[in-house]
């Protein structure tokens, strides 16, 4: 005789239940907009947004290489070079994309007495208590505020910085990438050693100049950034304190050393805290407007 709920081969019919859905975003905070059905909260800043060229400037010279210059190599390493650029293509797009899209770290705040507080759970916090700032662009409380950055269309804070970093971290590696295998083709086109055995293969390969040209304006304007960047996670500070001098007269707290600071970092990638634009609704906060 069955069990109530079994099928003939013994197989419990009752299904798991639901999974509670996933909270959205249901209203505009600030010039952060809900989109996707509610999933994000993009940003309509009252400034530049060069999000679309910026795809552009990572796209097209991959592209060129991808089309022009790799097909030069021998069938092996042709394969080989579109897996990498495609890989690292892929992952520099991914990541300009979630900082974009990401809710940056947006923090509801309250009017207490003519001062701004940080409002989480019902509990008021002064702005430095979350290294927040109120973002011009975005009208906006940020926490871990770093800048705002027009290339990405977000202002980049605590739950968007990993995505910038390994944004401007993957076009460094394309830039070096496409540069090389650039080089790479026009010296395979040598006949003989010296700068005209150089020129004259140069001469038969404009996409690799152009490229080289190219990537090397991209990198003289992308290296002193990522440099910066790096300084800035060995040392626990954001480009906001980092300006401000926050930090120049007395010992920074965040910083635990540049190993652990590192190591802080690469533990963040992938796991970034809930939204408070989700979870947290005092009656009392507001963003600023």
């Amino acid at each position: 005789r069955r069990v109530h709920g079994e099928n003939i081969f013994g197989c419990n019919l009752h299904m798991p239940a639901e999974a509670t859905p996933r909270p959205k975003f249901r209203t505009a905070n600030g010039r952060h907009v809900p989109s996707c059905g509610g999933r994000c909260l993009i940003a309509q800043p009252d400034g530049e947004n060069y999000i679309l060229f910026s795809v552009i400037l990572v796209v097209a010279p991959v592209l060129v290489v991808h089309f022009a210059v790799i097909p030069h190599f021998s069938h092996d390493i042709e394969i080989l070079l579109h897996v990498l650029s495609a890989v690292m293509l892929a992952t520099c797009l991914y990541n300009l994309l979630r900082a974009y899209a990401t809710e940056p770290g947006l923090l509801l705040t309250s009017d207490e007495s003519g001062q701004y507080m940080v409002v989480v759970h019902g509990q008021s916090f002064e702005l430095p208590e979350f290294r927040a700032k109120f973002c011009r662009e975005t009208s906006n409380c940020i926490e871990h505020f770093d800048h705002y950055c027009p290339w990405v269309g977000n202002v980049i804070g605590r739950r968007n910085y990993t995505n910038f970093f390994i944004f401007v971290s993957t076009c460094i590696g394309l830039d070096v990438f496409c540069d090389a295998v650039s080089w790479a083709s026009i010296v395979r086109n040598m006949n003989g050693n010296g700068w005209h055995a150089f020129q004259t293969a140069a001469e038969h390969r404009p996409a690799e100049i152009a490229i080289i040209v190219y990537t090397i304006v991209l990198g003289i304007s992308l290296a002193p950034l990522f440099g910066y960047h790096v300084w800035l996670i060995s040392n626990a500070q954001t480009t906001n304190e980092n300006i401000k001098g926050t930090w120049n007269d007395t010992r920074n707290p965040n910083d635990i050393g540049c190993v652990k600071n590192w190591l802080r970092f690469i533990r963040s990638i992938g796991h970034r805290r809930e939204s408070y634009m989700l979870s947290t609704s005092p009656a009392n906060a507001t963003s600023l407007v």
